[in-house]
């Protein structure tokens, strides 16, 4: 018995739109055919399959919290601390980022031969991008630590 791999994941948000365009212009993510439901939101994808499911917070809104993280964490049901993801073409990632003037995190590890670009969804969720088998740290990622 084993997980083959991440179907999707929720994330709740309080603003629905900005949470929308950071997924799709800041990631490249697609919005997806959605069924009709009451909870306002979005499906997101890529390659013809939705990995990520959205709603408004519609009751952190109301109480004035910041978000689902706030309401989830005080009533002790947990919180996603990050959602992993492997990608390919890290140097265009960062050239994106920059671009767009998100703050992302940029790390190498040598000793998994893995390189890491951490950022943060308008919710407060951390995205980690994974690009796996690079063996050498990459000259532009220590020209950006600089």
């Amino acid at each position: 018995m084993r997980i083959a791999e991440l179907d999707h994941f929720f994330v709740w948000s309080k603003d629905i739109e900005k949470s929308r365009a950071f997924y799709c212009d800041t990631l490249g993510f697609e919005v997806m055919p959605r069924p009709a439901v009451r909870l306002p939101g979005y499906w997101l994808g890529f390659n013809g399959h939705v990995k990520l499911h959205m709603g408004l917070d519609e009751k952190a809104l109301a109480a004035g919290e910041s978000g689902a993280a706030t309401r989830l964490a005080r009533a002790g049901e947990g919180v996603v601390d990050h959602v992993g993801f492997v990608a390919t073409e890290p140097e265009s990632f960062s050239r994106h980022f920059r671009k767009l003037g998100v703050p992302a995190r940029e790390r190498y590890i040598e000793s998994m031969k893995l390189l890491q670009i951490m950022l943060t969804d308008p919710d407060g969720l951390t995205i980690e991008l994974n690009f796996p088998d690079i063996d050498v740290e990459p000259s532009w990622l220590k020209k950006n630590a600089a």
